[in-house]
């Protein structure tokens, strides 16, 4: 096998063709289309698109002069607001270097009010910045799921926090938050200025972005000082340093 076909099978591994979303009713779960595999937090790894399942459990108070309660409704468990600020915010963990552009929104709405979501970025040591306002409910129409997308936001948790907000109109049960679920991509970082293998893998290389990924990730140290080897043939041996590292293989005692 050459190096270059490795590459390409590490890039592509995870990657899996659109298919109907598994269902999820855990708190932070993350379900990868087409497949049965759920996990407890985001996908750290793979192109192929997932989704980060977030419950009413998750949601909490804007301030403190908002109140709110938890109850069983005909979608399922919600959160409802009783009092105070018109706001919920539920927290948005996702690996740096997500690309997300669509968030599903599970909710009741059953009287003359309004819920929506709005994207939030929390910017270190300054006032929360709107991105984007997502979803809202159309008139009252029941318990429903509602789906919005937007221009693609690449993760930055370097100084920076996500949450959605969640505008909720009527401090009654005719107002309902059950879920959310977020879609989103991870991608390989762009190509840096400088080549860590300049001998064989310089800028120009047509892999060039992709073999500076498994440098920078600690994945590969090259085949000699300043050295990458793109064309040689990799062993059984070599592959599995390269695959247990990349997809960081832990297991348990």
């Amino acid at each position: 096998m050459k190096t270059v076909a490795l590459l390409a099978s590490l890039v592509l591994l995870p990657a899996i063709a659109p298919a109907a979303v598994n269902p999820s009713s855990a708190p932070d779960a993350v379900v990868i289309e087409g497949s049965s595999v759920q996990t407890d937090g985001p996908i750290p790894f793979g192109a192929g698109r997932s989704i980060l399942a977030l419950t009413a459990w998750d949601a909490q108070p804007l301030d403190s002069a908002t109140t709110y309660a938890f109850g069983n409704f005909a979608g399922g468990q919600g959160i409802n607001r009783t009092g105070g600020t018109a706001f919920l915010k539920v927290p948005v963990h996702l690996p740096s270097g997500a690309l997300v552009n669509e968030i599903e929104l599970n909710y009741c709405d059953t009287g003359a009010g309004t819920i929506a979501v709005h994207w939030f970025r929390q910017v270190k040591n300054a006032a929360p910045v709107t991105v984007l306002s997502v979803v809202s409910s159309v008139g009252t129409p029941g318990c429903v799921v509602t789906t919005g997308t937007f221009p693609a936001q690449t993760i930055d948790n370097n100084g920076n926090s996500y949450n959605l907000e969640l505008f909720m109109s009527n401090a009654d049960t005719t107002i309902v938050f059950l879920s959310a679920r977020i879609g989103y991509r991870l991608q390989v970082s762009p190509a840096p200025a400088t080549a860590t293998f300049p001998n064989d893998v310089p800028t120009t290389h047509p892999f060039f972005r992709f073999v500076e990924a498994l440098a920078a990730s600690g994945v590969t140290g090259g085949c000699g000082a300043g050295a990458y080897c793109p064309d040689q043939a990799v062993t059984r041996g070599q592959m599995a340093v390269f695959l247990a590292t990349a997809l960081g293989m832990h297991f348990p005692n």
